[in-house]
């Protein structure tokens, strides 16, 4: 998500916000949002995950860790990457093979950091069993508002959403 500076208009007119003064101007209102996704469930309905990823990729700022049992590209990822990249345009998808079952390494996060500086939607790679492992350091590490779990099964899908204290 790209955040824009306010500027101050030649004709001295206040800012659009400036009827909003509980919120800085330098302040992004877009939310962090963390996605976790396991193979089998993109193998199952691709599409709607590519569907449900893009909805929430225009809205907030999005994190996606994809639990895989491979350590490179596989189809059904692929089809998550070509999906997204067709439903989002404007957005930079990145793949980042970077997660083990120990977690995402320190300059890993780095990286992470600049990529969504940049924009891009980043999708983290781990071991399906580190998963939630993975999304919890990431949520620790960015501040995330919440974190999503995607199921097969609609009844079973959960959301986090972590209190405005």
């Amino acid at each position: 998500m790209t955040t824009f500076s306010p500027c101050v208009p030649l004709t001295g007119l206040p800012p659009a916000d400036a009827d909003r003064p509980d919120l800085p101007p330098e302040v992004s209102t877009t939310a962090m949002t963390i996605a976790m996704v396991d193979e089998p469930e993109t193998q199952r309905g691709a599409a709607d995950v590519v569907a449900r990823l893009a909805t929430l990729a225009v809205a907030d700022e999005l994190v996606v860790v994809y639990g895989s049992h491979e350590c490179h590209s596989t189809l059904s990822m692929q089809r998550v990457v070509a999906g997204l990249r067709r439903m989002l345009p404007r957005h930079t998808v990145v793949i980042l093979y970077a997660a083990t079952r120990d977690g995402l390494p320190l300059r890993d996060t780095a990286l992470l950091d600049e990529l969504l500086e940049l924009g891009c939607l980043p999708i983290v790679v781990a071991p399906t069993a580190a998963v939630a492992q993975v999304a919890a350091q990431l949520d620790h590490h960015l501040r995330a508002d919440r974190m999503l779990t995607f199921a097969a099964k609609p009844v079973s899908r959960a959301a986090y959403t972590r209190s405005a204290a």
